[in-house]
């Protein structure tokens, strides 16, 4: 066993995967860090009603961030690391793809605005927080890092993004300044990100004068030979052909990130059409404790996303698959326990008594994150295989059944029927609701032997 091991860590593409990983481990653990407590210092200020009127705001915009982004994310990375020649173009041509629909989001937010029938301070709030997706766009820079290995310097704009964030958030706490200065703040930071990935693309020269436009050898070489081996970015027009290809691949992985949102915050507005902006407060505040968590399957998939494509037909392929799946299954098993046993204790001690109530909603609803772990996983794999559909049909099925268990949890039992709502809703999205493509049925397989992912020797999937 010790020899398998070092014979593993010994690997030149294990290690430059590990470390990879290990930089946007280390920038999402900033970020949780910094989100639990300031987010919990600026949640006990606030309270349940101003918080609920915040996370209102944030919840509508978040619905609409999908569509920002155009499903591309995965299939930029993809892009780059399958078509090296081609890498300033596929970078140029995301940047106005995705700058294009930030602003029509933004069009199309203000133009839902009067159906809302709220009042102008809660349109406001909307509006500030939608103009930050304008600077997603930028978000090209974090894609090349991403294709060559090289999350550090991704990672390194993140965490000056956070630190100019919590820092702001904590003065206003301070100086006892009302709601609007935080949904400023909320502008302000994909401002920040923006500036720190243009700052990042320069240095780097993945923008600019000199951009890198040949096969990549090595991430080492990729960067200390960027001058020898570059091309104008600047220069490089929008390529019809190259948008059309991501678009045609990207389509049906906006539609399932929308799909995703939905199933992650229709129920936010529910609550707030139903039970009104206070228990909204207390539910986001539940949430939030258990979905901190979520960023550790999105970065164990993004990270090892090429190495997934560079492997997908060699015969290891599945059984690095399994390693995969159990990992993230005694992660959130582990999670959850853990907040089962103590969540609700520490989240009144750090929220405050007014948050008691959200502590029954928490103890429900962190069970759900061993579903959407697992959801996170194999969306990146059917991306890889060209069968985003699939994930599209099993979010449409997931949001249905969320949306109607809500209307029917909801009046009856309140804040603790939408928690409920949930779990039975990404639980269906894993066991029940792939059986409709004999395609999934290798992920219920996955599901089931995930625990036991370091006895099993082999899957072959179907």
């Amino acid at each position: 066993m010790k020899n398998k091991v070092r014979t593993l860590l010994s690997h030149e593409g294990t290690r430059k995967y590990f470390f990879n990983t290990s930089w946007m481990m280390l920038e999402k653990i900033l970020r949780m860090s910094a989100g639990v407590l300031v987010g919990i210092y600026v949640a006990r200020y606030l309270g349940p009603d101003q918080f609920g009127a915040y996370s209102y705001a944030l919840t509508f915009v978040a619905l609409f961030g999908p569509i920002t982004k155009l499903g591309m994310d995965g299939i930029i990375v993809r892009e780059l690391v399958s078509h090296p020649n081609q890498r300033a173009q596929i970078l140029r041509t995301s940047y106005w793809l995705k700058l294009i629909a930030s602003f029509l989001t933004l069009f199309a937010i203000a133009g839902c605005l009067p159906w809302l029938n709220k009042d102008t301070n809660t349109n406001l709030y909307i509006l500030i927080i939608a103009a930050g997706l304008i600077f997603q766009s930028f978000e090209i820079v974090d894609f090349y890092f991403q294709s060559i290995a090289q999350a550090k310097y991704s990672s390194i704009c993140k965490v000056i993004q956070l630190l100019i964030s919590s820092i702001a958030k904590i003065i206003l706490v301070f100086l006892h300044v009302n709601l609007f200065w935080f949904v400023i703040i909320s502008l302000l930071d994909q401002l920040a990100l923006g500036i720190a990935y243009l700052v990042m693309g320069w240095q780097k020269e993945v923008l600019g004068d000199k951009a890198v436009d040949k096969p990549l050898l090595s991430p080492t070489t990729q960067i200390e030979n960027a001058e020898a081996n570059t091309s104008n970015i600047d220069k490089s027009e929008f390529v019809s052909g190259v948008a059309k290809r991501l678009l045609v691949s990207s389509w049906p992985i906006c539609l399932y990130s929308l799909a995703v949102t939905l199933a992650m915050k229709l129920d936010q507005l529910i609550i707030e059409w139903m039970l009104g902006v206070q228990a909204l407060g207390l539910f986001s505040a539940a949430i939030r404790f258990v979905e901190v968590w979520y960023f550790i399957p999105v970065i164990i998939g993004s990270s090892l996303f090429p190495y997934l494509i560079n492997n997908h037909d060699k015969p290891h392929f599945e059984k690095r698959v399994l390693q995969l799946f159990g990992l993230n299954f005694y992660t959130s098993v582990f999670i959850s326990l853990g907040t089962l046993l103590f969540g609700k204790e520490i989240l009144v001690l750090l929220y405050g008594e007014a948050y008691r109530l959200a502590g029954d909603v928490l103890i429900i609803y962190t069970f759900a994150a061993i579903f959407v772990f697992h959801v996170s996983i194999r969306s990146k794999l059917l991306t890889l295989r060209d069968e985003q559909h699939l994930s599209l049909w099993l979010l449409i099925l997931t949001v249905i059944m969320n949306l109607t268990l809500n209307l029917l949890f909801i009046p009856e039992y309140g804040l603790v029927g939408a928690a409920w709502a949930a779990l039975i809703s990404w639980a269906s999205n894993v066991l029940i609701f792939p059986l409709i493509s004999k395609k999934l049925y290798f992920y219920i397989k996955m599901f089931f032997l995930s625990p036991f992912f370091i006895f099993y020797k082999r899957v072959k999937p179907k």
